[in-house]
C-alpha cells in the first residue's frame, strides 16, 4: 500500500515515455517507414511534374530558350541599328558636299548652298523603331530568364530529393517534411509553373514586334499581311485553347493560362469587389462542374459502356478482361447502355474469346471417353460461362441482331446491307456461341 501511494504521487513527467522511446511518434515508431514509402511516391510525382514544366513543348526548356534567344538576337543585330545614327550616311553626305565645293572652286563658281549636313546629335529614332526594339529586347530578357530558372529548378529538384539513406527513418521523415513545407511556404511550385507562361509571353512579344517591324512603307505590304495573318491565327487558337478547358469538360487542349485555380481566385476576387452573392458553386468553373458530374455519376450511360469496352479491348491481363466480361454479364441497364456496347466490336471480341476456349476442337467428333472437362480446364470453363452470359445479355438487351456471315450455301447474303443494325459473326463463332448457350 505505501508503494502504491508513492507511485501515485510520483510526478507525471517521470511516468510518460521519453522523446526517444519506442512508439508515440518516437524514433522507433513504425509510422516512419510507412511515411517514407508514401512520400517517395508523392515526391516522384512532384519531381516528374517539375521536369515536365522544364521540358514543356516536347523539348528541354534550356535548349528551347537558347534557340529562341539566338533567333531574337539575329533580329536585334539588324534592328538595333535603327536606334543609332547612320554614320555611313553622314560620311557619304559630307564627301558629296566636299566634291561639290571642289568642283565649284575649280570652275571659279560660288560654292552651292545645300541642306545642312546631318549631325550625330540631331538624330532621333522613330517611335516604331523604339517600340520594336523594346519588344524584342524584353522578349530576349524573358527567354534568358527562363533558361536560368529552368537550370535552377533542376538543381532544386536534386536538392529536394537528396538525403542520407543510412540515417534513422524518423530523421529522414522529419527532413523530408521540413523540405516539403519549405516548398509550400516559399512558393516554389509557382516558380516552376511560371516557366511555360514566361516562354509564351516572350514568344508573343517577339511576334508582335515582328508585325510592327514589317509595317514599313519600303517593305511589301503582302509580306506584312501574310505575317499578320499567321500571327492572328496563332493568337486566336491560343485563346481558344486557353478558355475552352474552362467551359468544356475533359477538354484535351490547354495552355499554362488555363490553370483553374488561378481563374477561381480571379472569379472570387471579382465577386468580392462587386459584392455579389456567393453560392455553393459560385467559384466553380462550368467545365469543372461538368467534369465532377460526369466523374461521380453512377448511371450506366455511354461513358460507362465505353470504359468497359476499352477494358475488354485493350487489356492484356486475363483478370482485367474477366472483370470487364463479368460487368457486362451482370449489368442491369436500359437498351441505350447495351446499344452503346454493341456500337463497338465488343460482340465480336466476346465471340472470338468464347471460340478460343474450345482450342480448335470445333466441328471435330470427340471420342466417347473424352468430355468437355478434358478439353477445357476449370478456369476456362468459368471464363466461357462469363462470355456466354455476356453474349446472351448483349443479344437480349440490345436492339442489334447477331447473324451468321453469308456463305455460298446460305440465303442471307445482303441482309447486313439491308439491315444496318446487324453484327455478322463467322460460322465457327455462331456454333461456339450456340453450343455454349445450350
Amino acid at each position: 500500500m505505501p508503494d502504491t501511494q508513492k507511485s501515485s504521487t510520483e510526478p507525471l513527467s517521470k511516468s510518460l515515455p521519453a522523446e526517444y522511446d519506442g512508439p508515440a511518434l518516437g524514433r522507433d515508431d513504425p509510422v516512419w517507414p510507412y511515411y517514407l514509402r508514401e512520400s517517395e511516391s508523392r515526391d516522384t510525382e512532384l519531381i516528374d511534374g517539375w521536369n515536365n514544366s522544364c521540358n514543356d513543348l516536347g523539348g528541354c526548356a534550356v535548349l528551347q530558350a537558347a534557340l529562341f534567344s539566338a533567333i531574337v538576337t539575329a533580329f536585334l543585330i539588324e534592328s538595333h541599328k535603327s536606334l543609332q545614327p547612320d554614320t555611313a550616311l553622314i560620311i557619304a553626305a559630307g564627301v558629296s558636299r566636299m566634291v561639290d565645293i571642289i568642283e565649284a572652286r575649280a570652275s571659279s563658281e560660288p560654292a552651292p548652298s545645300g541642306a545642312p549636313l546631318p549631325k550625330l546629335d540631331d538624330f532621333h529614332p522613330s517611335q516604331r523603331d523604339i517600340v520594336v526594339n523594346s519588344l524584342w529586347f524584353f522578349s530576349l530578357a524573358l527567354s534568358m530568364l527562363v533558361t536560368l530558372l529552368a537550370m535552377l529548378v533542376k538543381e532544386w529538384a536534386n536538392v529536394y530529393r537528396r538525403g542520407d539513406r543510412f540515417t534513422p527513418y524518423y530523421v529522414q521523415a522529419r527532413t523530408r517534411q521540413a523540405r516539403y513545407d519549405g516548398l509550400e511556404d516559399w512558393g516554389a511550385k509557382f516558380v516552376v509553373r511560371s516557366l511555360p507562361v514566361l516562354m509564351h509571353i516572350a514568344l508573343g512579344l517577339f511576334l508582335l514586334g515582328l508585325v510592327i517591324f514589317l509595317d514599313k512603307p519600303k517593305l511589301s505590304s503582302v509580306l506584312m499581311q501574310l505575317v499578320l495573318l499567321v500571327v492572328s491565327i496563332t493568337l486566336f487558337l491560343y485563346l481558344i485553347m486557353t478558355f475552352l478547358p474552362l467551359f468544356s469538360a475533359f477538354c484535351p487542349f490547354n495552355t499554362p493560362l488555363s490553370n483553374r485555380k488561378a481563374w477561381r481566385f480571379l472569379k472570387s476576387g471579382i465577386y468580392g469587389v462587386l459584392r455579389l452573392g456567393v453560392g455553393e458553386d459560385s467559384f466553380t468553373l462550368p467545365g469543372e462542374r461538368k467534369e465532377r458530374t460526369q466523374s461521380t455519376s453512377t448511371a450506366l450511360d455511354k461513358l460507362a459502356a465505353q470504359a468497359v469496352v476499352w477494358l475488354v479491348s485493350y487489356s492484356q491481363a486475363e483478370e482485367s478482361v474477366d472483370a470487364g466480361t463479368r460487368a457486362i454479364a451482370d449489368a442491369l441497364a436500359e437498351h441505350g447502355f447495351w446499344n452503346h456496347l454493341t456500337e463497338h466490336e465488343v460482340v465480336t471480341l466476346m465471340a472470338q474469346r468464347f471460340t478460343s476456349f474450345f482450342k480448335g476442337t470445333l466441328g471435330r467428333p470427340w471420342p466417347e471417353d473424352v468430355s468437355l472437362n478434358d478439353v477445357i480446364g476449370s478456369d476456362d470453363l468459368g471464363r466461357m460461362s462469363l462470355c456466354s452470359r455476356a453474349l446472351a445479355k448483349l443479344a437480349k438487351r440490345s436492339t442489334i441482331q447477331l447473324i451468321q456471315a453469308a456463305t455460298p450455301h446460305t440465303a442471307i447474303s445482303g441482309r447486313e446491307e439491308k439491315e444496318p443494325g446487324c453484327i455478322m459473326l463467322s460460322e465457327a463463332h455462331c456454333i461456339s456461341v450456340q453450343d455454349g448457350l445450350h
